[in-house]
């Protein structure tokens, strides 16, 4: 079945590959693979106080891309060489970080649309 649409949030509730058109093809592939594609693989932990001080340590573990939002930390996952999630919470742990929450960081699909849009006509 095609669906033709601009409501993003249906294409992600129901579609298995996804089309992005703007005059010409710009991708196609299944919305996880467009994720990736767009911002890469990245993993959100919450702490209890501010992150600031804590970005050092989950650097100093090898993640090259951190990125503090007040009490969350925002790591890369995909560069040659990145820990994996239990080596930066173990980082973190020891540098004395109180962890409330980590999850896998799901942009939406209107995110993922935006960053393709913009990559293919800079």
């Amino acid at each position: 079945m095609i669906i033709f649409t601009h409501n993003l949030d249906e294409v992600d509730r129901l579609a298995d590959r996804v089309a992005l058109l703007n005059t010409r093809l710009v991708a196609v592939d299944s919305p996880g693979s467009l994720r990736a594609r767009a911002f890469g693989t990245r993993v959100r932990i919450r702490l209890a106080s501010s992150a600031a001080g804590y970005a050092a340590a989950v650097r100093s573990a090898g993640a090259g891309d951190v990125r503090d939002d007040g009490r969350t930390l925002s790591i890369g996952l995909d560069a040659a060489g990145s820990p994996g999630v239990p080596a930066i919470v173990r980082a973190l742990v020891q540098a004395g970080a109180d962890i409330e929450a980590v999850e896998g960081e799901t942009p939406t699909l209107e995110q993922v649309y935006l960053r393709l849009m913009k990559d293919a006509h800079p």
